[in-house]
């Protein structure tokens, strides 16, 4: 794995754009000048301070107010990101997904509420005739969440076919019965996959393009395979504490229709639109996009709420959203409905501290005005304490940050996580067990940390302590359906 300094010289690419056109809202909910002025502010200073690379897009109605990208596509060479650089979109493919199967119901080829049985041969029957296509795309099928939890191939590292992914999920047993509980699933989102292409008679990529991408002019998006070079493409990376490292490279296709498309910021400005206005979807499934349909859970989409000022009952709407996450990659979209606000953000560094940026960045185009720029970066200093140190010293250095004032110096818990991560993407497993270990201690009713030390365990050949993890992660969330197959297959 190739090893970059941490200390590069940033790149910026910018354009701006404070265009005079009137926005399509009521003049009270139009983003002020002084509102684009401040997350521009607050978008640099997360560059600057924490080295945020990527691209960021905020716009209302028909008009950008800010689209800035950051940092490097390819350290190695050298290139920046602009607003042609394309990034994974991981879980965010979800939603397009989703959005192909909503176009052939409304061109009559197919309905959400029929069973997958009628449309795919691929899904093993004990499953298909139980399940609806709705229940696919709301996560309320009982389908179990990742197919890495059947098999024992270290997935990701080479091509695997559809098919072959259709054949692993045809192990797999129903977690409850479809229809009466919600629980995220990727696999469920393959069965789509396979759906649209034995609906439209062409690969899932193919019917993509067709359904979705080329009608929105989205040019510059599409389904990510091995099999054809894609130019362009961001790399990911990951800032350990004395270094950023490159994520490598992870064939997309065994998270075909879950994780696999790839994109650029103003392309999924074009996609916003589609969701929030104009007749691409017809009234129907605008509004099924905005509703929740099962859980949290529209197509595709978490539906919540959202305020603005002054707070009250009368200043609150809907607000859909989601995030994804890959090795190297984090990436968010989010629309506001009543305002006609989108926030796209799409990362290839991690940690990202994309959820902080996106709630600054949303808050200030709505009216806020007392968000803060991004703290200063303690990172380096709390990890050689974390990594040589018992963890009574980290709670220490922590204390006096806080008594100092400093206590914004504190990584959060997620970023410690991913920074763990990035050790054991990189084999470092000393130093994951370490990050592990201490978010066990003071998170001890996190799962996260108990799964992926069982990670670590597991691919060093630690089998019973992986399996003690396992079903450690089980008392704290028994329908953890990672931590219950890799249990299965470790018990054959």
């Amino acid at each position: 794995m190739k090893r970059i300094k941490l200390f590069l010289k940033a790149f910026i690419f910018i354009s701006l754009f404070f265009t005079s056109s009137c926005s399509s809202q009521q003049p009270d909910l139009a983003v002020s000048g002084k509102s684009i002025e401040r997350i521009q502010q607050i978008a640099d200073s997360y560059g600057e301070n924490l080295g945020f690379s990527g691209s960021i897009l905020i716009a209302q109605g028909e008009r950008i107010l800010f689209n800035k990208s950051y940092g490097n596509a390819d350290v190695e060479k050298g290139i920046v990101n602009t607003s042609t650089t394309k990034f994974r979109l991981a879980s965010i493919s979800k939603q397009l997904t989703a959005a192909a199967l909503l176009v052939l119901e409304q061109k009559g080829k197919l309905s959400l509420d029929r069973p997958v049985i009628e449309y795919t041969s691929r899904l093993n029957p004990d499953l298909a005739k139980k399940i609806t296509l709705h229940q696919i795309l709301s996560h309320s099928s009982g389908l179990g969440r990742d197919i890495e939890s059947l098999t024992e191939k270290n997935l990701g590292q080479s091509f695997i076919s559809l098919d072959e992914v259709m054949a692993l999920i045809n192990r797999s047993e129903l977690f409850f019965k479809p229809g009466t509980q919600w629980s995220y699933s990727n696999l469920g989102y393959a069965v789509a996959a396979a759906i649209i292409e034995d609906v439209t008679g062409l690969s899932f990529g193919k019917a993509m393009d067709e359904l979705l991408f080329r009608p929105l002019k989205m040019l510059n998006t599409g389904h990510e395979t091995s099999k054809r070079k894609t130019t362009h493409m961001a790399k990911g990376y990951v800032a350990l504490p004395d270094e950023v490292i490159n994520a490598g490279y992870e064939d997309k296709s065994y998270v075909i229709g879950a994780g696999s498309i790839y994109s650029t910021a103003e392309d999924l400005f074009l996609w916003a639109r589609a969701v929030m206005d104009g007749d691409f979807f017809n009234k129907k499934n605008r509004e099924r996009l905005l509703k929740r349909q099962a859980g949290r859970y529209s197509y595709g989409w978490f539906v919540a709420t959202y305020v603005w000022p002054p707070v009250n009952k009368k200043t609150q709407a809907t607000n859909i959203h989601h995030d994804g996450g890959s090795p190297g990659f984090s990436t968010k979209i989010s629309i506001l409905s009543k305002h006609d606000i989108v926030v796209i953000i799409l990362s290839n560094r991690l940690p990202a501290h994309i959820g902080e940026l996106t709630n600054k960045l949303t808050n200030i185009a709505l009216g806020f005005d007392d968000e803060a720029l991004a703290r200063p970066d303690g990172t380096k200093e709390f990890f050689s304490v974390l990594l040589s140190q018992p963890a009574d010293s980290v709670i220490a250095l922590e204390t006096k940050w806080k008594t100092e004032g400093k206590q914004l110096y504190i990584p959060n818990r997620q970023d410690i996580f991913l920074i763990g991560r990035g050790y054991i993407d990189s084999k470092n497993h000393e130093n994951a067990i370490k990050v592990m270990d201490y978010l066990i201690e003071m998170y001890p009713k996190w799962d996260y940390p108990y799964l992926f030390k069982g990670f670590v365990m597991e691919s060093t050949g630690q089998r019973s302590e992986a399996m003690e993890l396992y079903q450690k992660v089980l008392e704290i969330n028994p329908s953890q359906s990672n931590a219950l197959g890799r249990l299965k297959l470790l018990e054959k």
